[in-house]
């Protein structure tokens, strides 16, 4: 007695037909094992893949200067509640999109507390993080009180290397911009910031509770200067606060 792929015994007694047909239903058995083992390895790939991404994401998250709160925003993600957030949830898209190509523009978010300023502005980053792309959040106070510590004996970092990093990181979140500044110092840091980003062609993306006047009441004729010359985009947030 002979044996068939898989050691089960051929009758040949039954007739070449038969035997064929045992070879095959074994070789099919084969063939489907092979492909569950590969179909099982592929999986075990994907999930490594999706472990060791968002391990990246939380790692990015962990020193982008995004707040605990906003480490589950995303921008892609989030779901418009009327007509005028639908309107505008393509142009941040679009925005979003572009800021890797050279020369992008900067933009405004400026609207009343609530409006999902700050949430939209981190989950952008986060959209970013999750594809292996850096960005930064501050706020504008943030970044003038890391500026003015620079200058402590003890400090780790100079002005100069805190200028650096958050004119060199491809696009910057600054919140609360309209806080009133301290001191005319910190007018000038915020400025140079603005500068240098300007000159890398580096995006800037603002949030803003002011109004679109008082922004660049507030920001000044040089800042607006460079923002009109590198095409930035004002997008207003008019609709009810999200928290009432």
């Amino acid at each position: 007695m002979k044996l068939a792929p898989g050691g089960q015994p051929v009758d040949f007694s039954r007739g070449a037909a038969h035997v064929v047909a045992m070879i095959d239903a074994r070789l099919a058995e084969l063939r489907s094992e092979e492909q569950a083992t590969l179909f099982d390895r592929e999986a075990e790939r994907a999930r490594k893949a999706e472990e060791t991404r968002k391990e990246a994401t939380a790692t990015l998250l962990k020193y982008s200067g995004v707040p605990d709160r906003y480490h589950g925003a995303t921008l892609a993600g989030w779901q418009p509640q009327g007509d005028k957030e639908a309107i505008q949830k393509p142009k941040m898209i679009a925005w979003a999109a572009g800021v890797d190509m050279a020369g992008s523009a900067s933009a405004v978010w400026i609207g009343p507390p609530g409006t999902g300023k700050t949430h939209l502005g981190c989950g952008l980053l986060r959209d970013r993080f999750q594809v292996g792309k850096d960005g930064y959040y501050t706020t504008a106070k943030g970044y003038t009180d890391r500026i003015k510590n620079s200058y402590r004996q003890d400090s780790p970092e100079s002005s100069t290397d805190v200028l650096q990093r958050f004119a060199s990181v491809p696009v910057l979140v600054i919140d609360e911009v309209g806080r009133q500044f301290e001191a005319k110092s910190e007018e000038l840091y915020f400025f140079e910031l603005i500068n240098e980003r300007y000159n890398k062609r580096r995006p800037t993306l603002f949030l803003s509770n002011l109004s679109d006047e008082e922004f660049r009441t507030f920001v000044g004729s040089a800042v607006m200067d460079r923002l009109k010359e590198g095409g930035g985009r004002f997008l207003p947030f008019n609709w009810e606060s999200r928290r009432i």
